[in-house]
């Protein structure tokens, strides 16, 4: 049985919140909404992705597809916790393939960006797809875990060598 889905929406996504709620659970997904019953016209992103993102992070909620009205903001936000993986999506292919290699816990979806029936079957691939660790994220975490190093000290984790780097905007001003 594919696992329990949380879904929360800020104002902008409570329409598409509802629609993959029926959704999914008209072809036999455990699916619990996640935030407001009603839409409210003051409510942002924030609101929902704090509370999911940290109950992802703590293993109480395996996975979650969350909306707002562009998903950008969300999935930068959710990103900040270790063991979240969040990612904005809008075709089949990424969706699965982020769950079966990137073993993706959070897909956002940016209620303006498609047709609720797309999001649908994006969200239904989504919740049926199962990790595998096969050529995925699990050879590359290392790797990754090092990104977290302050400017300055950066390892090379095929060598194993550190090098100091100075400091330097990541852009110019002109």
């Amino acid at each position: 049985m594919p696992p329990q889905i949380r879904i929360p929406a800020e104002h902008g996504g409570f329409d598409l919140k509802q629609y993959l709620l029926g959704m999914m659970r008209a072809v036999g997904h455990s699916v619990v909404e996640f935030g407001d019953a009603r839409p409210y016209p003051n409510d942002d992103y924030p609101d929902f992705v704090v509370p999911l993102t940290r109950a992802v992070a703590s293993g109480g909620v395996i996975r979650g597809v969350a909306v707002c009205d562009s998903g950008v903001g969300a999935s930068i936000a959710a990103n900040k916790l270790e063991r979240v993986r969040a990612c904005l999506i809008h075709d089949n292919f990424s969706a699965r393939q982020g769950v079966e290699y990137d073993d993706l816990n959070l897909l956002w979806l940016g209620a303006s960006s498609s047709g609720a029936p797309w999001h649908g079957n994006t969200s239904r691939l989504y919740s049926q797809q199962r990790y595998t660790g096969e050529n995925g994220i699990a050879a590359i975490w290392p790797r990754l875990r090092t990104w977290k190093q302050p400017i300055g000290k950066v390892q090379n984790t095929l060598t194993s060598k550190t090098t100091t780097t100075k400091e330097e905007p990541l852009w110019q001003s002109n």
